[in-house]
């Protein structure tokens, strides 16, 4: 199962050195692995012929974390929307889904083969709607899974992503979910961030190899990255971090900013009965009562036949 690099829940490094994990068999080297990242329990399920080992580790708290693998097939994927909704009606914790969840919101979330049946689309933003899901906005390349890229037949498909509860979404405002675009399998690996941390950069020159040219996808790779960083750039400039409520202090989203918001709409959208005659008595009048009374008479029927005929 190999395990050489990791990261514990406080963001520090741990190698393979430091735990000595390569010593041991596989039940012993996740357990120590365990310690060494400071988590609390540990779930694993070993490789099976081709199929890759699984492990979960986890902190307790008050949260509740779901990994899902969706039904793959289409005539009973009812099932696993059913299983959300008995999932759900057994918890109020903050609940988070991550997983491959062989589903789609949307048609849009498919690039190329036959199209989604809509039916399936509704089905599962039914099943969401009733469970009080959010579907978590994905950071970078938009589609998740592909097959059979470099032919007429590839296909790219946005299947992995992290459902999440209103009131987990309200402890973790600034989550973020990120698609690495690195792996070894059909599936890009994501990254589920509940606080963004800040990070500095190290700066590397970029060179450019002329062998990249000879790549038939060397110019839709490029394209596909020029219109990522627009929409990520717009994105960052249209970011509100804080505001200013009425007595003039700055609010974040880890306060209250969201009820400044609402308030400030409500309060311009909600009409109040003001008394202006003090400020329309001060008007001069422009028209005379005489002009007035001639205004206020009722059109006679030859003024209007006079009007339309010095038209023709």
């Amino acid at each position: 199962m190999g395990y050489h690099v990791g990261v514990d829940h406080n963001g520090n490094g741990i190698n393979d050195n430091d735990t000595n994990i390569d010593d041991a068999n596989e039940d012993d080297k996740l357990e120590r692995l365990q310690v060494a990242m400071g988590f609390d329990g540990l779930y694993s399920v070993d490789v099976r012929v081709h199929s890759g080992g699984v492990a979960m580790l986890w902190c307790n708290n008050d949260e509740c974390l779901t990994t899902l693998y969706g039904e793959p097939n289409r005539a009973i994927r009812h099932k696993t929307w059913d299983l959300l909704r008995s999932l759900k009606s057994k918890s109020s914790l903050p609940w988070c889904i991550i997983g491959d969840l062989n589903y789609t919101t949307s048609r849009a979330e498919k690039r190329g083969g036959n199209r989604y049946l809509q039916v399936l689309v509704d089905g599962f933003n039914q099943a969401l709607s009733d469970c009080d899901l959010v579907d978590m906005e994905l950071i970078g390349y938009p589609y998740t899974w592909e097959r059979g890229r470099g032919t007429d037949s590839w296909v790219e498909i946005h299947l992995d992503r992290a459902l999440v509860c209103s009131n987990w979404f309200q402890r973790f405002r600034m989550a973020q979910l990120h698609n690495l675009e690195v792996s070894a399998s059909d599936h890009c690996l994501m990254l589920l961030e509940p606080t963004v941390r800040s990070v500095t950069v190290p700066f590397h020159q970029f060179y450019f190899e002329n062998a990249w040219l000879r790549e038939p996808l060397c110019g839709q790779v490029v394209k596909d990255s020029w219109d990522l960083c627009e929409v990520t750039s717009r994105k960052k400039q249209n970011t509100i971090t804080q505001l200013m409520n009425d007595v003039g202090h700055w609010v974040t989203w880890e306060d209250v900013l969201r009820n400044v918001m609402v308030d400030y709409f409500k309060n311009l959208f909600t009409s109040n009965v003001a008394d202006y005659s003090t400020v329309v008595e001060e008007i001069t009048s422009s028209i005379t009562l005489d002009h007035n009374l001639s205004l206020l008479r009722l059109i006679l029927e030859e003024e209007v036949r006079r009007a339309l005929f010095s038209m023709c």
